[in-house]
Formats: structure tokens, C-alpha cells, sequence
């Protein structure tokens, strides 16, 4: 079935935040999704005993994808794109969170603008929030910032730091395929070389308001 919003979550033996990922997902307001999560070498048990108490509200809006082993962030990121079916992708890793009008403000951007814009994806302001997990499972927030704020993105900023975080940042699927996939050479920053790729042949739009938590540990 096609959706037209997939969403990749990336995890891995983290059960308190995936819980916190998967009320973020399910509050959303625009409801024309597919959650795809893709346990990457983490316990099976547990990621089916997190998501069971959910599966009714879920319906037909969640795959899940268990890899034995960990094959790294960008092939999790990968897997998750392939296995579904959408016009828009987003990644929302385990760890960081939604406001819930996020995925309405993003599909009603690159829908405004239509599929031969230069603009093919689009990002949400976001705020970065300091967290720590304490030793009983309780997450307790620090405190609070803007996470580069931006009034344009440009392929400029891109070259000497990642400009925007995964959670903000929706884009076509037909731009992920004409740019190939996360490069899985990459441990980390494999984002930031996808969206330097991406800003090589494509804008990306700003929703102004804050929809977009990036959670820092």
C-alpha cells in the first residue's frame, strides 16, 4: 500500500525513547503516512513489545524491519526508504520528537510548490533539547535552544557544517532516487554528506514555525 509520507526511524536497544519517537509519530494531524522502523541489530522482543500496545492505532501505517545484525545508520536509512512506498520521506530517529502539525506544514510546502520545482525538499525551525536519561528510565530535560537558525539553506553553509538536523528535513523520494542512496561508508554525518548532495541540485525550503525537536544527550 502506498502512503504519501514515509517515515524511517532508525534504532537500536534504545526502548524509552522509541516509545517517546512513536507518540510523536501517531500525534501527527496529517494522518497519509507509513511508519517504518527498522531495528538495526537491536533486540526483536522488545521493539514488538514496545510497538504491540499501539498497533491498533497504528492499522495499516507500520512496517517493521529487523536486521540480526547492526549494518550501520545510513543502511538502516536506506532499508526503511526502500521497503515503503511514498512521494515524501523524513527521518525520525528514535531520539528526537515532533510538534504535531510538522508533516501537515511540510507535504502542504512541497505540494504548493509541485513535483518540477527546484525546491524538492524542506525543512522545519528546530529547537535542540538537552536531555539526559536517568538511571531509572526517566528522561529529564536541561534546557533549550535554537538549532541554527536559518533564513535561507544554502549549498555554502552545507560545506562547513551540517545546516539542518534529520528531524526537520522532508524531500521528494524522487530526489533521493536521482541522488542515490545514504552512503553507508559513513558511522556518522552520513546525513550531513546526503543533504550536501542534495543542495547540489536542489533547494530546500523553511517553515517558520518550530515543528522539529532535536534531542541532545
Amino acid at each position: 500500500m502506498s502512503h504519501q509520507v514515509s517515515i524511517i526511524t532508525r534504532t537500536k536497544d534504545r526502548p524509552v525513547l522509541l516509545l517517546r519517537a512513536i507518540e510523536s509519530v501517531l500525534k501527527q494531524t496529517h494522518t497519509n503516512w507509513v511508519h517504518v522502523i527498522v531495528n538495526d541489530g537491536g533486540v526483536q522482543e522488545t521493539v514488538e513489545s514496545i510497538l504491540n500496545p499501539f498497533r491498533d492505532r497504528y492499522g495499516e501505517r507500520l512496517q517493521l524491519r529487523h536486521h540480526p545484525e547492526s549494518k550501520g545508520m545510513q543502511e538502516a536509512s536506506n532499508a526503511g526508504i526502500g521497503s515503503s512506498e511514498s512521494e515524501y520521506v523524513v527521518i525520525h530517529d528514535d531520539d528526537d520528537t515532533w510538534a504535531p502539525g510538522y508533516l501537515k506544514a511540510c507535504v502542504e510546502f512541497l505540494e504548493g510548490k509541485g513535483p518540477d520545482s527546484p525546491y524538492q525538499g524542506v525543512i522545519a525551525r528546530t529547537e535542540r533539547i538537552y536531555e539526559e536519561i536517568s538511571e531509572d528510565g526517566t528522561t529529564l530535560e536541561k534546557f533549550r535552544e535554537d538549532h541554527i537558525p536559518l533564513d535561507q539553506v544554502s549549498l555554502y553553509r552545507a560545506g562547513y557544517e551540517n545546516p539542518f538536523a534529520p528531524i526537520a528535513f522532508m524531500f521528494r523520494r524522487k530526489a533521493y532516487e536521482a541522488l542515490g542512496p545514504f552512503n553507508a561508508r559513513y558511522t556518522v554525518l552520513g546525513d550531513w554528506d546526503f543533504h550536501y548532495r542534495f543542495l547540489q541540485r536542489f533547494e530546500v525550503g523553511i517553515i517558520p514555525e518550530k515543528l522539529a525537536f532535536y534531542h541532545w544527550r
